[in-house]
């Protein structure tokens, strides 16, 4: 019996339906299925009630599985191949700090309206779209 994982992610799913179960003796052959099928593949033999629980946990247990074997096999590989999106490094450009809502487009969508160049009054147009016509930008000093 050699251990397929050593962790697996417990769902509050799983516990829902171990806290249904009134029988102390269920409870604990329900959570020693699961455990037995996640670390060491075991396929258990449960009464009908407790199997039919038991499959519904099945998909995700496997899926799980599934995912951690695959990180360690790629892991031993060294990881992300070269070129790949994950592995590039990202460039001065994409660092820009975000704008008002957090993200790169905002950003720019903000430097096309003038927002940010308020003690730039050339920056800003008098017709403009920033909703100002109403200021005369001549009578502005600008600082130095």
């Amino acid at each position: 019996m050699e251990n397929r994982v050593n962790r697996f992610p417990f769902f509050y799913s799983y516990y829902t339906a171990y806290k249904k179960l009134s029988n102390e003796s269920d409870k604990v052959k329900f959570i020693d299925a699961v455990m037995r099928y996640a670390f060491f593949g075991e396929e258990p033999d449960l009464p009908e009630y407790l199997d039919s629980m038991f499959d519904l946990a099945k998909p995700n247990i496997d899926q799980s599985v599934k995912n951690a074997l695959q990180g360690t096999v790629n892991g031993r590989k060294g990881g992300a191949p070269i070129g790949n999106q994950n592995a590039r490094k990202k460039s001065a450009e994409d660092k820009t700090t975000p704008g008002l809502n957090g993200n790169k487009a905002d950003k720019e969508r903000e430097k096309d309206m003038g927002y940010g160049n308020e003690n730039n009054p050339g920056s800003v147009s008098a017709e403009g779209k920033t909703g100002r016509e109403d200021i005369d930008f001549d009578k502005i000093v600008t600082r130095s």
